[in-house]
């Protein structure tokens, strides 16, 4: 038996919940955005070389993921909450464990600057892509991780 369900968003329901302030810097893009799947905080890049972790309800920081030698470029969390994976320039993927938001591990394999990271919805891999190197003529490159 195959039981199929599907999720339905009324984007038409959506309210403006407010506007609270700009938190990041004008001189800097924001890539990458990413709720927690079970509660309400969100992770942002930062203007430095970090991550900021904020309470979407008041906006408030909780705190910073300051591992990243250079600027975080993607952002996901696992869908079981455990897990972020923050992409950088520095071309290294770094993974915390959100229990006590500890370094779990780098990911140092690619040779380009992190375009986009994401966990599959089983939890079971990680991939992530990196950018196009002019520099060098070579093309971006996608890495895919087992978990487990």
């Amino acid at each position: 038996m195959f039981l199929l369900f599907f999720c339905m968003v009324n984007v038409s329901a959506i309210k403006e919940i407010g506007y609270y302030e700009n938190i990041s810097n004008d001189n800097f893009d924001v890539d990458s955005i990413a709720f927690s799947p079970y509660n309400s905080n969100m992770l942002i890049p930062s203007p430095n070389t970090n991550a900021t972790l904020y309470n979407i309800t008041d906006l408030s920081k909780i705190r910073e993921l300051a591992d990243p030698t250079s600027g975080v470029t993607a952002i996901d969390w696992s869908m079981d909450g455990v897990y972020v994976a923050l992409g950088s320039n520095d071309d290294n993927v770094y993974i915390y464990n959100t229990s006590d938001w500890s370094l779990e591990t780098t990911l140092t394999y690619a040779s380009h600057n992190i375009f986009d990271v994401s966990f599959s919805p089983n939890g079971n891999y990680i991939a992530y892509s990196t950018s196009y190197s002019h520099l060098d003529d070579d093309g971006g490159y996608i890495y895919i991780h087992n978990t487990n």
